[in-house]
């Protein structure tokens, strides 16, 4: 089979762009002090699985969360099942590698180059591939396709400004999605897009959205402290700084726990709180939570979850700045109150699925946060209803962790 003039300039492109990519990752590898970063994502330094893997693609940390409870109970019903996760970023990398799951294996995916995907692909054998949401690499997906390896997008998003891209793009799109066997959207939405960008109408089905499937059934809850706290989930920068001086000035008793959606940036993070108040606790300084403590920086990976079990409020962060929100239904699905800003351009459905049910608080400032927060930790009442409705609004999808699962059992099994 014989590559099309626009897969040929595709791949043209990327080795013009060799030299530039090269030293990029260079820099990549020395900044997360992994050679295992710049080897794999070169193809090389693959260990050889045990048996042949189920394979999950995942960009980052949001699609790494979203996609383990799927494996965990893929492997509850089938325990033979060995899985192999490829994501871009180290931070996800480390989610998964601080499981320590031995049905679980972490490798950087390799770039978009045929011989990096060739070899890879070769190296691992996988039974099938599942992208999730919208990581469409033409040369992979290519690959994947000549190896004889069924590929699957599963919780399959898409914008609307991806269709209205350019011809030589959407060209190139169309071929990739040719060689998908199936496309499993997140919404009727999803769907009409990806039919938009090319994809055939018999190809694609609406599954629901992964993301409900977060629940931490188990209600495991975090021991560092058992003071009353708020937390503020996600935040980028300025927002810490926003929220600290919002917080600070309302001189309340309880905790206020920071958790940024990069760890990485907790050097920049404590300085700037540090100039408010001296009462600040690291979490990776092993400092102690005392009774004098204002502020609680969470700058680890994982811990998130245990932290929204307890608290009496949860704050969104990336909605304070222009940076389009975060999903809400995480600490929604522990029975949180939730207080957002008006910036939650990239998660509407979600936002505007608890707000039609009373189940979460939309604020335009920081300001008015700072008068709802109030209400919300002082009037026991209103929190209460808060916290139920926001049981109430994400009960219907329970069943999506199920249902994905069954998809995939469904194509492995065939596969065998």
């Amino acid at each position: 089979m014989l590559p099309s003039i626009d897969m040929i300039t595709y791949r043209l492109a990327f080795i013009l762009l060799s030299p530039v990519i090269l030293v990029h990752l260079c820099w990549k590898s020395l900044q997360v002090k992994s050679l295992d970063y710049l080897k794999q994502r070169l193809g090389f330094g693959i260990r050889n699985p045990a048996y042949q893997p189920v394979w999950f693609h995942c960009a980052s940390v949001g699609e790494v969360n979203m996609v383990l409870p799927l494996i965990h109970d893929l492997h509850r019903r089938e325990s033979k099942l060995q899985f192999i996760v490829t994501t871009n970023t180290a931070t996800s990398a480390s989610i998964i590698k601080n499981l320590s799951k031995v049905y679980i294996q972490h490798t950087y995916l390799p770039l978009d180059w045929k011989y990096a995907t060739k070899r890879f692909i070769k190296k691992i054998k996988p039974v099938a591939l599942f992208i999730v949401e919208t990581e469409l690499w033409p040369t992979l997906i290519d690959q994947a396709h000549r190896a004889n390896v069924d590929s699957y997008i599963i919780n399959a998003r898409l914008s609307s400004k991806t269709t209205e891209t350019n011809r030589w793009l959407t060209s190139i799109y169309q071929i990739t999605l040719s060689h998908i066997k199936h496309i499993y959207a997140r919404t009727e939405h999803d769907q009409e897009n990806y039919i938009n960008l090319g994809a055939d109408e018999a190809d694609i089905s609406v599954s629901g959205n992964l993301k409900y499937a977060l629940s931490n059934p188990e209600k495991v809850k975090q021991d560092l402290t058992k003071r009353v706290y708020v937390i503020a989930a996600s935040t980028h920068d300025d927002e810490e700084l926003q929220l600290a001086k919002c917080w600070l000035k309302l001189e309340r008793s309880e905790l206020l726990v920071i958790a940024p959606r990069h760890p990485e940036r907790k050097n920049k993070i404590i300085e700037q709180l540090s100039a408010l108040t001296d009462k600040v606790v690291v979490r990776t300084d092993n400092s102690e939570i005392t009774d004098d403590t204002k502020i609680f920086i969470l700058d680890t990976v994982g811990e998130l979850v245990s932290w929204f079990v307890s608290a009496q409020a949860v704050i969104m962060g990336g909605s304070f700045v222009s940076n389009g929100g975060h999903n809400v239904i995480e600490p929604a699905q522990q029975g949180k109150a939730i207080l957002y800003g008006p910036h939650m351009e990239n998660f509407q459905f979600e936002s505007q699925l608890l707000l039609e049910q009373n189940a979460a608080l939309q604020v335009n400032s920081i300001e008015e946060l700072s008068t709802r927060l109030t209400t919300v930790l002082d009037d026991e009442i209103i929190r209460t209803q808060l916290e139920t409705a926001t049981l109430n609004a994400v009960r219907p999808f329970e069943t999506v962790l199920t249902r994905y699962s069954d998809i995939v059992l469904k194509h492995i099994n065939s596969a065998d």
